[in-house]
């Protein structure tokens, strides 16, 4: 009797205990759930957020490069074509606007050296031409001063299709500056982050 009693208690006990620790590990793999679900928000939240910025900076970059090479032309012409100068001066005016805040939110997004790429891989040279032609304009500078000026907006042309497929790309790998060293390998299998692959991540059954 007392043995059974004894076997009966034990058996008690360590079902309560199993109970506990199932309800532990349920526990935990829930919160490790939640934890990885906020973060895939995050990513989503962080990749709309850079998909925008870099349509709007590639639809200014491009229109910068394209109204200061209409300028280009007006100047050169005998003609002076008096629409595409004043169709550059509002293009530059909205560009002088936006760069400021769109410099910031890259290097938010992907870091300084972004931000600083803009500038001198891209705001410099433009400057640069628009000084030149500037000079033309207004009979300070030779129209010779002009030539080899297309060549130059024509690879800035290559250069801002080289920058904003770069930036595609690493939207498309999810690396933002914001998020450095923050799990990237749990985000790239976020379909996998259930409870059934948690569990079984935890008894060492999956492939890192």
């Amino acid at each position: 009797m007392v043995n059974y009693m004894a076997n009966h208690l034990l058996a008690g006990l360590f079902g309560l205990v199993v109970a506990i620790l199932i309800a532990l590990l349920t526990s935990f793999l829930q919160q490790r759930n939640w934890r990885n679900q906020a973060l895939v928000k995050e990513y989503d939240r962080e990749r709309e957020s850079a998909i925008s910025l870099i349509s709007e900076l590639s639809s200014l970059l491009h229109k910068r490069i394209y109204r200061q090479k209409r300028y280009l032309w007006a100047t050169q012409s005998p003609n002076n074509n008096q629409a595409d100068i004043d169709e550059y001066r509002s293009t530059l005016l909205e560009w002088n606007d936006k760069l400021g805040e769109i410099s910031v939110r890259l290097e938010y997004s992907f870091g300084k050296e972004a931000s600083l790429e803009l500038e001198r891989n891209f705001q410099q040279e433009l400057a640069s031409i628009n000084s030149i032609i500037y000079g033309v304009q207004i009979g300070k500078s030779s129209p010779q001063s002009l030539h080899g000026l297309e060549t130059r907006l024509n690879t800035l042309t290559g250069l801002s299709n080289i920058l904003i497929e770069k930036f595609l790309l690493r939207i498309r790998l999810m690396r933002f500056a914001s998020f450095s060293g923050r799990g990237e390998i749990s985000f790239q299998n976020r379909s996998n982050l259930s409870h059934f692959y948690l569990f079984r991540r935890l008894l060492g059954m999956t492939q890192k």
